[in-house]
């Protein structure tokens, strides 16, 4: 900035000007997945720190990132933030693809074995009376 008779010259230069500061770089992504599935979450930059819904997901760190396991339907989101930025997960977790009904069939085949058998054994004595 120069001051000559009362005004004032401004200039600037690619040159001498100063780089601008580093702003938080947010990166988005999103994934669906059932209750009870997994999803590996890939960290971009090593040594960050894992924040989510315990409620919701639970998660395990390893060296790519972390794995997060859904246990309840709804959606949530995970961040993993390091220096300058962070990076945040969202989650859609759906109900499984086949609900556990608590049904139990094991009656049902001990009785299609029982019946089985009684017919096997009725045709092996018929096939005797006839010899």
């Amino acid at each position: 900035m120069i001051a000559a008779l009362g005004i004032v010259f401004s200039f600037s230069s690619p040159a001498f000007a100063k780089p601008a500061p580093a702003s938080p770089k947010t990166e988005v992504s999103g994934l669906t997945v059932y209750t009870g599935g997994r999803a590996q979450l890939d960290a971009k930059i090593p040594g960050g720190t894992w924040f989510w819904d315990e409620g919701a997901v639970e998660l395990t760190q390893n060296d790519e990132g972390a794995v997060v396991k859904a246990l309840k339907e709804g959606s949530t989101r995970v961040r993993y933030t390091y220096g300058w930025g962070d990076q945040q997960f969202n989650l859609t977790i759906l109900a499984s693809a086949l609900p556990q009904t608590g049904q139990d069939y094991t009656p049902v085949w001990a009785l299609a074995g029982v019946a089985a058998f009684l017919l096997a054994a009725g045709l092996l004595r018929r096939k005797w009376k006839k010899a």
